[in-house]
């Protein structure tokens, strides 16, 4: 059992693409065809790293770029229409108008240019409100990256003990100012890593920091891009990576490093590893961890994010993020999990190792199927008449398996835990089909047998109809009995049909929640339990 406090909101927001352009090569002018492929290849591996897991914090910074961008531009949009509106307005003079329509189309004129200049003056006096509002948390995310760099990761607040019962408990209902406010989901450019971003050739000449680019980037809907250089000398290649924001244009992390030509992959994870913690922008915290029983602990190895580690850390710090803990130690089952450790800066994990107990049962079945079982995942061996009862190792939990026949079709089965006794000998009953195939068709017949109900509750609606005003119109004597009776055994004709169709549909109903009862597994027996067995060693099934 493992135990993760505090728990933290795993809630994402909008998604934060990133994208990458084909890198460029430093020594050769002319690059062949293999050197082009490697430079497309080499930012599509880095991104293929990127692509799992990660999420980012924005900064201040960002937000107000991204503030400021479309601010920018929506205030180009109105001073391009004020340029229209005054060119419009001078040119009513040039008009064939009189001195009255003149001076009305001029003060109209007039109007949608003062209307212009207000909103120009408003986004103007928008724009500096949010550099107001952002100042602050700019100022707390600075002081953030003073304290990452001189190693502190919890911060000077006052603990619990330090603290009153009443900060205490507004502490529950208020979120630190430091916490962790708007989540992003890190996602990739076209949702592939092998599609690279290309900005055009005149883009490109203007630079990365110009406004074309930018415009291309974001039109692109691109948040983050990565660009690079590599060079070769012989069998090696030296590659330097630069991940730039946008808008903003803003270089927020640069990796370089050199690695073979013959194992381009491996060089890629490095640099994907090392521009990780720049991409999510998350403050690290620190893990605190509890093992027990003490004799489990003193032979604990701990693997975080696959780095091993022979004993329990005293202090561990990582990145924010999404994280993998393993827990392993001899004569125990192993326990991990994976957490997003964000929201906190410490977090305490506590892991109660359970002693492993391998014990072993046999299930049979009572017309063998030929094929391939399997339990919890992994294969237990083949199934045919002379290889019967199957062996299953188990280990104090529940077992989920199922037969796979040769031609594909599948019988599920499940023994819950009362049943985990050594040696037992268990029987299921074995029912290898399409059940999808199968509930679609009683499905379908049910679909028909609604339809035909309503199809008949119309001739029953209007028969008892027409019958009910016969009778009425009868009694003031407006019609004869013969047609009253004949409307009366109509409808009493199609009363029968739909009571009949109502049976059917009913019938059908239950043959459906039977059929998609049929997804659930079957669950085993012991032998002795079993029905219709004349010998101990012959196996009843049910469910």
């Amino acid at each position: 059992m493992i135990s993760i406090a505090p728990a933290a909101d795993t809630s994402a927001g909008f998604d934060w693409i990133i994208g990458a352009e084909k890198f460029s090569l430093a020594n050769k002018k002319d690059p062949s065809p293999s050197d082009d492929a490697t430079l497309r290849a080499v930012p599509s591996l880095i991104l293929e790293q990127l692509a799992e897991n990660l999420e980012r914090v924005p900064t201040a910074e960002e937000k107000l770029d991204r503030s400021e961008y479309a601010l920018s531009k929506s205030r180009t949009d109105l001073f391009l229409q004020l340029s229209r509106e005054v060119q419009v307005r001078d040119s009513l003079v040039l008009g064939n108008h009189t001195e009255k329509q003149l001076a009305g189309k001029l003060r109209e004129a007039d109007k949608k240019i003062a209307e212009l200049k207000i909103k120009i003056e408003e986004n103007l006096i928008e724009e500096e409100k949010e550099r107001e509002k952002a100042a602050p948390d700019m100022e707390r995310e600075r002081r953030r990256r003073e304290n990452i760099e001189a190693g502190a990761v919890v911060t000077d607040r006052k603990s619990d003990a330090e603290r009153s019962d009443r900060e205490r408990f507004i502490s529950l209902f208020r979120r630190d100012a430091d916490d962790v406010g708007e989540i992003e989901r890190v996602s990739l450019y076209k949702g592939d890593f092998s599609a690279l971003f290309d900005a055009g050739e005149d883009a490109k000449k203007a630079g990365y920091e110009s406004r074309s680019f930018e415009n291309a980037v974001v039109a692109a809907k691109i948040n983050a891009l990565l660009t690079g250089t590599m060079t070769y000398y012989g069998d090696y290649v030296f590659v330097s990576v630069s991940l730039i924001v946008y808008p903003g244009a803003k270089v927020i992390g640069t990796v370089s490093d050199v690695g073979s030509l013959a194992d381009i992959r491996r060089l890629a994870v490095r640099i994907a590893r090392r521009l990780t913690p720049e991409i999510t922008n998350a403050m690290p915290v620190e893990l605190l961890f509890t093992v027990s029983p003490p004799e489990a602990a003193g032979h604990i190895t701990i693997s975080v994010d696959d780095i091993v580690y022979r004993e329990v850390p005293d202090r561990l710090v990582v990145q924010a993020g999404v994280h993998s803990v393993l827990f392993s130690a001899p004569g125990f089952k192993q326990a991990g999990t994976s957490y997003a450790f964000r929201g906190a800066r410490s977090f305490s994990i506590s892991a109660e190792l359970v002693p492993d107990n391998p014990s072993s049962l046999f299930i049979r079945l009572k017309k063998p199927i030929v094929g391939t079982l399997f339990a919890n995942g992994t294969e237990a061996g083949k199934i045919d008449e002379e290889n019967l009862p199957i062996k299953l190792i188990i280990n104090d939990e529940p077992v989920l398996g199922q037969f796979i026949t040769e031609d594909g079709s599948a019988a599920p089965f499940y023994i819950a835990y009362r049943m985990l006794k050594d040696n037992a000998s268990l029987a299921v009953r074995a029912e290898p089909f399409d059940r999808s195939k199968y509930i679609d068709t009683r499905r379908r017949r049910l679909y028909t047998s609604y339809s035909v109900l309503i199809t008949s509750l119309l001739a029953t609606f209007y028969t008892y109809g027409t019958f009910y005003t016969e009778g009425i119109a009868y009694s003031k004597g407006y019609t004869d009995i013969e047609s009253a009776k004949k409307w009366q055994s109509a409808s009493q004709v199609c009363t029968g049909i739909s009571i009949g169709c109502g049976a059917w549909c009913i019938y059908e109903l239950v043959r459906y929640f039977i059929a998609a009862d049929k997804v659930l597994p079957a669950r085993a027996r012991t032998v002795k339990d079993a029905r219709d067995v004349g010998e101990a060693e012959s196996i009843s099934i049910g469910r």
